[in-house]
């Protein structure tokens, strides 16, 4: 055995084939651990290996290590690297819920040898102990104060022996047999004679050496030269065959540069015929534009006939079915004579309130009939006996969308939802005029405020038509002037005449 015992393997990190531990301390008694080992370069990097999770044991021993499972970019012949061991005691633990048990700054090379197998290593561990498989057996951290494994050199016994007042000094002890004789005079003498010759000699290999260095260079540059000239000759070849590739690919291009002139050529000819094809087609949109132009106005025309129409036709009910207000304080309004009170009914004779409702009910079916609007609600108007539907609420079955405006023979429940439903219809016939009702419940007020509007509607329709038969009057003036005629001779305009129920005459 020699002073230096050198190692004749290596430990890399490729060496590692198993991971296992020994004696783990539970975090609390008889509660077994869960854990796993993540192998990291670096503490503040991600883990280049993870092992599985082991359950319910605190002498794991996981599965075999492969290096073909360690993420790129890991340097395999390193010996040094960061081992942590992960635990926790719950049941159906998530990832979260591990903690670092252990942390170990790894030295392959300071690790000791325990045997080639786990099972005849017959050896109490230490608390917390990691075991490495590699190199066809297994190793541990040494234990402090051994003085065995493959972590520690191993020395020869040394002494040392007191020398005056200078200190110890350490020397080696040998075995007196392996002593040998020093040189002699004549050993030295040829000694000398050969250290000249090898000087000699090393000088003749200097000069040499130089000589073959020159030659070696003006070898390299002759070399490099003849290398540089095939390159370049190589290079003239590839641009002579560029240059032929490039003169074919332009001549193809000239001829495809021609057959595009023809293509456009005769594109600009079609798109000339469909440019006059536009301009007759502008042409004709423009006459139809005009013809639409002329008969839009004829429609406004007669959108205007039929509003001027539509409010003669309901203010001639507004005639027929007089409603005047008798309370202003309460709301209270006729209709034909016949009070209506405003949802409640307690006090009123029945027959009056249903023929008010009646005339009411015919009232508004007549306006919705004249304004083209469809009733939320359809009505029945039959005087005392009207009533109203419900087709909008489709839980109600059949033979109950039928509610009364009238209380003799009813029940309450369903006329009062009747004559919800008839300001419902009045609140839909204030909505297609945008007015706005302060209280929906009003019946009669409501109404009256749609026949105000009607009234007004019908006034500025009068003023519409005074100014129109102004401008006519006056485009006359001016045309029989043109004309040479005399100012005596100007025709008489002729006004709209107003009857008293707010209907106009032209």
């Amino acid at each position: 055995m020699s002073v230096f015992d050198l190692e004749s393997r290596q430990r890399r990190i490729r060496h590692v084939t198993g991971l296992c531990a020994r004696n783990l301390s539970p975090l609390e008694p008889e509660r077994p651990l869960h854990t796993f080992v993540t192998l990291h370069m670096d503490p503040s990097q991600p883990c280049f290996y993870r092992t599985e999770t082991y359950l319910d044991s605190v002498n794991p021993t996981w599965q075999q290590v492969d290096s073909i499972q360690f993420t790129n970019g890991v340097d395999l012949g390193s010996s040094r690297f960061i081992v942590r061991v992960w635990a926790t005691d719950k049941d159906y633990a998530k990832e979260e819920d591990f903690n670092i048990f252990i942390e170990w700054d790894v030295d392959l090379y300071a690790l000791e040898f325990l045997d080639t197998k786990l099972e005849n290593a017959n050896i109490p561990y230490p608390p917390n102990s990691l075991i490495f498989g590699m190199l066809g057996g297994y190793y541990r951290a040494p234990i402090e104060g051994s003085d065995s494994g493959d972590g520690k050199r191993k020395r020869e016994e040394t002494t040392t022996v007191d020398k005056k007042k200078g200190g110890n000094i350490p020397f080696i002890r040998v075995d007196r047999q392996k002593v040998k004789n020093s040189y002699s005079g004549s050993s030295i003498e040829r000694i000398a004679v050969l250290q000249k010759s090898i000087h000699t000699i090393e000088s003749k290999v200097t000069s040499n050496k130089a000589e073959a260095h020159e030659l070696l260079q003006e070898r390299n540059e002759r070399e490099k030269t003849e290398r540089e000239c095939a390159r370049l000759k190589m290079k003239l070849r590839l641009a002579g065959s560029e240059l032929r590739e490039k003169t074919a690919e332009l001549k193809m291009e000239h001829v495809q540069l021609r057959e595009t002139r023809i293509s456009n050529d005769k594109r600009a000819a079609s798109m000339k015929a469909s440019r006059r094809v536009l301009d007759t087609n502008k042409e004709e949109l423009g006459t139809m534009n005009a013809k639409l132009n002329d008969r839009v106005d004829l429609l406004q025309q007669a959108q205007k006939m039929v509003s001027i129409r539509q409010t003669r036709i309901i203010l001639q009910l507004h005639s027929i079915y007089n409603l005047e207000m008798i309370s202003a304080k309460d709301s209270l309004c006729q209709i034909c004579g016949l009070t209506l009170p405003n949802s409640d009914f307690t006090g009123y004779d029945e027959e009056t309130v249903a023929t008010a409702l009646g005339y009411t009910a015919h009232l508004v079916a007549m306006i919705a009939k004249y304004l083209d609007l469809p009733l939320r609600y359809p009505i029945l108007p039959m005087c005392s006996r009207s009533s109203i539907r419900d087709d909008v609420n489709l839980s109600i079955p059949e033979k109950d969308r039928l509610y009364p405006l009238y209380m003799k023979g009813k029940e309450k429940g369903p006329f009062e939802h009747g004559v919800s439903l008839l300001n419902q219809d009045i609140k839909q016939l204030l909505d297609s005029q945008l007015l706005e009702s302060q209280n929906i419940n009003a019946t009669l007020p409501n109404l009256m405020l749609l026949l105000s509007h009607f009234t007004k509607l019908s006034q500025q329709h009068i003023r519409e038509v005074n100014l129109s038969v102004r401008s006519k009057n006056s485009g006359s003036m001016s045309s029989s002037a043109s004309q040479g005629r005399s100012i005596n001779e100007e025709p008489k305009a002729t006004l709209p005449k107003v009857r008293k129920d707010g209907g106009i005459d032209l």
